[in-house]
């Protein structure tokens, strides 16, 4: 019993496209997908088209999907890691499946204590399995950086990585024995303020710390100790601002980020392996073992630099495996990005999507006399790595169960035996499909000869009177199961013969077998037609005085993404019809204010930033400012207009007495 899997894609989200995880996935309707069938593209094309959202995460709950993963991969469909949830019972918010305890398996190794983190310490989500440590992590587009979101996940499998330090604006009370590359910068008494020391450390530092109100100095962060925030050591207010400098200790200070050039987790790309070799005839072999100790992890490089001579002209392709090269052969990958990736083998450098490889093949165009080779990448002292894509695919898996008919062709040869003369042969034929088939002759010697097949695996085993050696060989191709067997047994009657001469027995045996298996389908009904992998399996089994060899290879189809996209056929009326529309438009119909787009037309993101509130403050006194002003101005008047206004009040209340007299 086989099983195949078909994917569907249902997320692209890129590194450094300024977009959200959870805003490309809470889009309502297709994105950048303008036929609609992305979902069952090639990953690596898909993926170069850059952000894309697929419409069928709207209909979550109508789609067949029995998983849903997330992948972290590279701008050619190559995955670096995998994280497959249990989606049952849920529906399309990230928060209803996206949750540590619908993990089903992992391409790291997960513990039952993982959990996802939503919009924690700067990253849109961290799959972590403790507080400073995570599997998985996106850092948000909404900090003050360019070039976001980045995606991160662990260079080894066994391993989980130290959440990359990601600074925005004030960071806390900071101590300098806690920071590396520590470097005094200057000392002002009167104008210290963290604008000037931020400038000053600008490109040179990561953050800029403020010390006794008045000293500056730039520095970076550790990444295996990150600092520690003591609010309480820092009270002084800067020289030349009330901003606050650290205190009266000569370490504690306050630490800003210095916003230059640097990504969060940026590292740094250095030369990896070199090596010169001589009399190339095309191909050039680099063994990971002899990049690294560890030889059972891969490296990861995004960059090659070959430098050939004794060649006019000289270029060369890239083969990849993530693969030991030994079990490498037959199926390396070709870095391409729809055609084979051509390079200049002139000693400058090439870049590409960043690889993950245990074997690698530089493919020459010609044969060269010497050829100096570097592998550049990520600084390989890190727990992490940042990979281009994010990656959400939907995925069905469908059993197949392959079943065979077999066709056995024996022909036997009994013993030849002069007397006077005479040769006679005997030949026999047995053809067996599903049952056993047996054959008798009686030739003039004495010769019995047994031949039993059973595919798979391939054995043979022949037994003769005369001298045989039997050998059997046994191929075996997981996941698929071909069964076969088809006993076939010819048996000679012996006669004796009675002469005065000598008796040679010469016996020879050949049988060719051939096994078709075509494919048959069984699973869960489906309302779609599904396209699904078909194997194919053939066997030879060539048998010379008993022995045997078995050779079988299959080859699988593309799977293709099964979605809801067909009705039941249906004969109805005019008026059932028209009911049956009318019931799927008041099912289809949706209260519009409800809508999650309507919702975000009218609800402010919250922006905790102090640099926000601050202006937010700002634009709040400035309004009091102008109001309070103009009333101000005009109070002289006011006051005398409330005078009169009370004063006749009161004449109407009191009026004065009319002395007739007068």
């Amino acid at each position: 019993m086989a099983v195949t899997v078909a994917f569907c894609t249902l997320m692209v989200l890129i590194a450094t496209a300024e977009q959200s995880f959870d805003y490309v996935w809470n889009i309502v309707g297709g994105v950048n997908d303008p036929s609609s069938d992305k979902h069952i593209q090639d990953i690596g094309e898909v993926v170069r088209a850059g952000n894309y959202r697929s419409a069928l995460v709207d209909n979550w709950q109508l789609q067949s999907f029995d998983s849903v993963s997330m992948y972290g991969m590279n701008m050619f469909g190559d995955v670096f890691w995998e994280t497959e949830f249990n989606i049952t019972g849920t529906t399309w918010p990230l928060s209803s499946w996206l949750l540590g305890d619908h993990i089903l398996s992992s391409s790291a190794e997960v513990s039952g204590t993982q959990s996802a983190i939503y919009n924690q310490s700067n990253y849109d989500l961290r799959l972590s399995p403790s507080p400073d440590k995570s599997w998985f992590a996106i850092s948000t587009r909404g900090l003050s950086y360019g070039g976001l979101p980045l995606f991160f996940v662990p260079r080894s499998a066994y391993v989980p990585f130290s959440d990359p330090a990601i600074l925005d604006g004030p960071l806390g009370c900071w101590d300098l024995n806690d920071l590396i590359n520590v470097v005094f910068q200057y000392e002002d008494n009167t104008y210290m303020t963290p604008a000037t020391c931020i400038n000053r450390c600008w490109d040179n530092a990561t953050v800029a710390m403020l010390v006794k109100a008045k000293q500056c100095y730039c520095a970076d962060i550790n990444p295996g100790v990150p600092p520690t925030d003591i609010p309480s050591n820092c009270y002084l207010e800067c020289s030349g601002s009330t901003a606050i400098c650290g205190g009266f200790s000569a370490t504690a200070g306050n630490a800003y980020h210095v916003q230059g050039s640097r990504m969060p987790g940026y590292l740094d790309t250095v030369l990896l392996y070199s090596t010169i070799r001589v009399n190339v005839n095309t191909t050039i072999q680099i063994d990971i073992s002899g990049v690294s100790a560890a030889s059972t992890e891969p490296i990861f490089i995004s960059r090659i630099m070959v430098n050939a001579t004794g060649s006019m002209t000289s270029t060369f392709t890239v083969q990849y495996s993530d693969l030991n090269c030994a079990e490498s052969s037959g199926i390396m990958k070709i870095l391409s990005y729809s055609t084979p990736t051509t390079f200049l083998a002139d000693g400058s450098h090439s870049d590409f999507s960043i690889l993950k490889v245990r074997c690698l093949e530089l493919v020459l165009d010609a044969p060269v006399t010497e050829a100096v080779v570097e592998l550049w990448g990520p600084d390989n002292s890190s727990e992490h790595v940042g990979v281009p894509a994010l990656v959400i695919r939907g995925k069905v898996y469908t059993e197949v169960t392959t079943t065979s008919s077999t066709t056995s062709t024996s022909t036997t040869t009994p013993t030849t035996t002069t007397t006077t003369a005479t040769i006679t042969t005997t030949v026999s034929t047995t053809t067996s499909t599903t049952q056993s088939t047996t054959t008798s002759s009686t030739p003039s010697t004495t010769s019995s000869t047994s031949t039993t097949t059973t595919l798979p695996p391939a054995t043979t085993t022949s037994t003769t009177p005369s001298t045989t050696s039997s050998t059997s060989t046994t191929t075996t191709l997981p996941p698929t199961t071909t069964t076969s067997t088809t006993p076939s047994t010819t048996s000679s009657t012996p006669s004796t013969s009675t002469a005065s001469s000598t008796s040679s027995g010469t016996s020879t045996t050949s049988s060719t077998s051939t096994t078709s298996s075509p494919s048959t389908t069984t699973g869960p009904p489906s309302t779609v037609p599904s396209i699904v992998s078909s194997s194919i399996t053939s066997a030879t089994s060539t048998s010379s005085t008993g022995a045997s060899t078995s050779v079988q290879t299959t080859t699988k189809a593309t799977c293709h993404c099964p979605c809801n996209t067909t009705l039941p056929h249906l004969n109805l009326t005019t008026e059932e019809l028209q009911e049956k529309i009318v019931e799927i438009q008041r099912r289809l119909a949706v209260n519009v204010s409800e809508l999650s787009s309507t919702v975000r037309k009218l609800t402010s993101a919250e922006d905790s930033r102090v640099s926000a509130v601050s202006i937010g403050y700002i634009g709040v006194g400035i309004l009091v400012s102008i109001v309070a002003s103009i009333v101000f101005i005009d109070s002289a008047m006011l006051f005398r207009d409330v005078k009169k206004l009370f004063d006749n009040i009161r004449t109407g209340l009191c009026p004065k007495e009319i002395n007739p007299q007068s």
